[in-house]
């Protein structure tokens, strides 16, 4: 429903006291607000419920929108449909859901605020292999370039951060190549997931 407020919550995150509170006061306080996000930390911040935001670019978005970082309204989630099945961690192309996600959210939604604060508490990024998670990166950014055009550069930035990995030996030359190839190939709009169609049929709570 449209005053509906949507978060993505995971077992090792945790959030500050009022944090729900002062969220739903903020898509309250603003009718055009449909998608917000912030970073995460392990020294989370608190969320202060008269506090302004910036809108965000997609390259923020892309950058710094997370599953648990990531709050919509409920009818933008709607609009949006489920997450892509084929991406994320064991599927098809390891990675890139909430990515993925975040970027047909933000195309649908009539606002999009951020933060750079950490308001979301979750172990830090220190010691993460990114260099895994390339071939879902790249798809997930290249199946939304039919929704901005501007995404062209992210596609050709996230190919030469795989070069770079290549060049730290983190990934072969060889894995590099062939996930590239993969994850393009991949970049027409993925068919309905069964995530999807379950929002869309099922009624709003």
């Amino acid at each position: 429903a449209r005053d509906e407020s949507v978060l993505f919550q995971v077992d090792d995150a945790w959030y500050t006291a009022d944090f729900g509170q002062n969220l739903r006061h903020i898509f309250s306080a603003d009718p055009q607000l449909d998608f917000f996000f912030c970073r995460y930390g392990s020294h989370p911040e608190a969320l202060d419920a008269g506090e302004t935001f910036q809108l965000a670019s997609i390259a923020d978005v892309m950058k710094n929108a997370s599953s648990i970082t990531i709050f919509a309204s409920g009818h933008a989630v709607r609009a949006t449909g489920g997450m892509d099945e084929e991406l994320g961690v064991g599927a098809k192309f390891r990675g890139g859901e909430d990515t993925d996600f975040a970027l047909r959210l933000a195309s649908v939604s009539r606002k999009t605020m951020w933060t750079p604060r950490a308001l979301v508490g979750h172990r830090d990024k220190i010691g993460l292999d990114a260099s895994r998670y390339y071939i879902g990166a790249l798809a997930a950014i290249a199946r939304n370039t039919n929704r901005q055009p501007a995404m062209y550069y992210q596609v050709l930035r996230k190919i030469a951060v795989g070069g770079y990995y290549v060049l730290r030996g983190r990934l072969s030359l060889w894995r590099w190549i062939a996930d590239t190839v993969q994850a393009l190939s991949a970049s027409r709009p993925a068919q309905a997931s069964r995530t999807g169609a379950f929002l869309a049929k099922s009624p709003s709570s």
